[in-house]
């Protein structure tokens, strides 16, 4: 080999390794932009799991207000059921006793 092949030699190695150079770094570029974004997305589940714990707990309370609002509607309605009877059971017993007296006059 010549001075000429060793020099073309030396050159090809030289360009060779800055273009892997040159790719390493881009490599490095890229992963560190793409573990950025791991990062991120990381970050935003954390907020959505947060908000989903938020947003189940909110149900979970909705529920529970519900289920109470159904327990008072229907101790209102048995209250208003007795006072139903207790109505009709009053009136019962006074026109029995209006028949009474009527019957007592003559």
């Amino acid at each position: 080999m010549g001075k000429k092949g060793l020099l073309f030699t030396i050159l090809f190695l030289s360009f060779a390794f800055a273009k892997a150079q040159s790719e390493k770094a881009q490599l490095e570029a890229k992963k560190a932009r793409i573990q950025a974004e791991i990062n991120q997305f990381s970050r935003l589940l954390s907020n959505v799991k947060k908000e989903s714990k938020t947003m189940v707990l909110l149900v979970e309370t909705i529920d529970k207000k519900i289920a109470s609002t159904q327990e008072l509607i229907n101790i209102t309605n048995k209250q208003a059921n007795l006072i139903t009877r207790s109505i009709k059971k009053n009136t019962d017993e006074n026109n029995k006793l209006k028949t009474r007296n009527k019957n007592s006059k003559r």
